[in-house]
């Protein structure tokens, strides 16, 4: 926590204060939004009979996707240099990412992670019961 708190006082005071701490964030955010919805789009279409808990009329999904895209257009017009370090940010956690990942495929710094894997697992509520029995989910 202390570590985080000082790299956001460092962006806050290097990088011309708050309001463009924000704008920087904010574009990140917007970006994953449409990323997210436009994935479930297209696993949609991929996946047309895979069973969903509930499903959205298509047009919902393409114009939250249009109006994010919309929301990126402003900065990009408006400050071309921070959309441009917003990319360049998410990019260097692209290998970390797979770093980690890596690491967790190896099994490096899993050690007792298993047993406490099906603690949770064993405790964890069913949803899909009927009277007791378990639905398989």
């Amino acid at each position: 926590m202390l570590l985080q708190a000082c790299i956001t006082s460092t962006f806050v005071v290097l990088g011309g204060g708050f309001r463009k701490l924000l704008s920087f964030a904010v574009v990140a955010f917007w970006a994953f939004y449409f990323l997210t919805v436009l994935g479930a789009v297209v696993l949609r279409f991929r996946e047309p009979g895979l069973a969903r808990p509930y499903k959205t009329w298509l047009i919902t999904p393409m114009t939250f996707c249009i109006v994010a895209l919309f929301l990126l257009a402003i900065p990009a017009l408006a400050a071309p240099q921070r959309v441009i370090a917003v990319a360049l940010f998410v990019g260097v956690g692209v290998p970390v990412y797979f770093v980690t990942q890596r690491r967790r495929s190896t099994g490096v710094g899993r050690e007792g992670l298993e047993e406490h894997e099906s603690l949770v697992t064993d405790t964890a509520p069913r949803y899909g019961s009927v009277e007791g029995e378990a639905i398989k989910i």
